[in-house]
């Protein structure tokens, strides 16, 4: 990955996290706990993506694996000529 991109991410991720400190006083707890957590799922994944860890994207295991399943149901004769 780009690494001006992540560092921009990452300096972006800080300035809105310090915008918004000023606003979680008057949140309910539960609102704070939520925020607490999407804060630390980006911060993780990018972190995660600074050491090189790939994380498993949903989308790729679709790819490489259901997809040829599903296509050899439905046009089992074209799998055959492959």
């Amino acid at each position: 990955m780009n690494l001006q991109f992540l560092v921009w991410f990452g300096v972006l991720v800080l300035l809105h996290l310090t915008l918004n400190m000023k606003y979680w006083v008057r949140q309910t707890k539960a609102m704070l706990w939520m925020f607490a957590l999407l804060y630390a799922a980006a911060i993780g994944l990018y972190l995660g993506l600074l050491l090189g860890i790939k994380p498993p994207m949903p989308t790729q295991f679709f790819i490489k694996t259901v997809s040829p399943t599903v296509f050899s149901i439905i046009h089992p004769q074209q799998e055959a000529k492959r």
